[in-house]
């Protein structure tokens, strides 16, 4: 009998006065555990009278390894979620098979106020790890769900520099994911566990947000960075006391306290890594905001010019193309230029708009010059008279102070 169909649920009170354990347990079926069926279903009512019989294993696990509790966060069952926190003998840092508790599961679909229950359970693991590493946190971040990472800040036991198997944090993979909002969340909330303890810093994030093509974000970290003495800063770095910028800590390493940048750090590497992949958008944010030359080069000697003649990005080759101080002349390490890259891979309408540059350089040249010569010209005249002219005054004065100057001589001075 499918006891979880009836609305009147005699035949379940039936069931669960008989004292028949196993079916209790499980429905044959199904091969699942009644409570977790009630559950998925959404149905309080038989929740309740479920929960009251002490035969029913309220941490059953389906074979993904879930428990009610799991598929009543997921079904988004709130109330259920808050009948089975109140049971004595639940488990609620029990895993899935992936290694998900149920404080993940809140992570990726619920909203804040679920989440703050699970975390005011005193029991509560705040930081669990699955099998690829990934906490509660992570997942939120991942998932773009605003509500719990909002609950996660305000909540201290909750770490955010937790690295996952491969050396990700919450806020990293936000930026790769493309989560605006969660980014600039997690960046203003100035919680010193945001960056992880192996080299965080602008300058790396960007990468990653570079890496992922995601402007808006890329935008939060250009525009936190300024050049002091050659090198890049975070304008929080900028504020440091000058005393502690001459210890040990800020010579060559980075320090958690200061955020002080390696001195292998370079904004160079995101600005080619943008004009290797064509993304347009994030190198018009570098040369706008004025934080790298737009003819800088890399260790090959390429500009990035060259890189996205290379990659065959023409909106952008246009655009870098309009810029009133590129260098389309210059020499990688192979001694080749923009428009020998061009040549070599064939790509016709790049080689089209960088010889275009050229002719209209030199109109512009020809056209400079020839000013240049008329100005030229005109000076050399106006010079000569100039100088025709002082020659008449002078000789003028010195005749007029002579006694017997004769009006025939004035009138040739004259």
């Amino acid at each position: 009998m499918k006891y979880w169909f009836d609305d009147d649920n005699t035949h379940l009170i039936e069931l669960l006065r008989s004292g028949r354990k196993g079916d209790v347990s499980m429905s044959h079926q199904l091969k699942y555990s009644l409570l977790f069926i009630v559950v998925c279903i959404g149905d309080i009512e038989k929740t309740k009278l479920l929960l009251k019989c002490s035969r029913v294993n309220v941490n059953w696990k389906d074979s993904y390894g879930r428990t009610p509790l799991m598929m009543a966060i997921m079904k988004r069952h709130d109330n259920i979620v808050s009948l089975l926190l109140d049971q004595s003998k639940i488990n609620i840092n029990m895993k899935d098979n992936d290694g998900n508790s149920a404080l993940t599961y809140a992570a990726m679909y619920s909203s804040s106020d679920i989440v703050y229950s699970l975390l005011e359970y005193k029991k509560i693991s705040h930081n669990p790890q699955n099998n690829l590493g990934y906490t509660p946190v992570m997942t939120a971040a991942e998932n773009g769900n605003k509500d719990a990472i909002n609950v996660f800040l305000l909540n201290k036991k909750v770490k955010f520099n937790i690295e996952n198997e491969i050396g990700e944090t919450a806020l990293i993979i936000a930026i790769e994911k493309g989560h605006y909002e969660i980014v600039r969340m997690l960046i203003e909330s100035k919680r010193k566990d945001i960056y992880s303890g192996h080299g965080d810093n602008n300058i790396k994030l960007l990468q990653y947000a570079v890496n992922s093509g995601h402007a808006d974000i890329a935008s939060l970290f250009i525009g936190s960075i300024t050049i002091k003495s050659g090198s890049f800063y975070s304008t929080d770095e900028l504020s440091v006391d000058s005393n502690k910028s001459n210890s040990k800590n800020t010579t060559g390493t980075k320090s958690s306290k200061n955020n002080i940048l390696s001195e292998g750090m370079n904004v160079s590497v995101p600005f080619f890594t943008a004009a290797e992949k064509g993304y347009l958008s994030i190198i018009k944010l570098f040369i706008e905001m004025k934080i790298v030359d737009i003819n800088v080069k890399d260790s090959l000697n390429e500009t990035a010019l060259m890189k996205a003649t290379f990659n065959g990005h023409v909106r952008l080759v246009k655009y870098l193309l309009k810029q009133p101080n590129i260098n389309v002349r210059q020499w990688n390490v192979e001694g080749l230029t923009a428009l020998d890259i061009a040549q070599n891979i064939g790509n016709v309408e790049i080689i089209s708009l960088i010889k275009q540059y050229f002719k209209q350089k030199s109109t512009i040249n020809d056209s400079k010059e020839n000013l240049s010569g008329s100005r030229q010209k005109y000076y050399r005249r106006s010079s000569e008279n100039f100088d025709r002219d002082s020659v008449s005054v002078h000789s003028f004065a010195k005749s007029s102070s002579d006694q017997n100057l004769s009006a025939h001589d004035l009138i040739g001075v004259l």
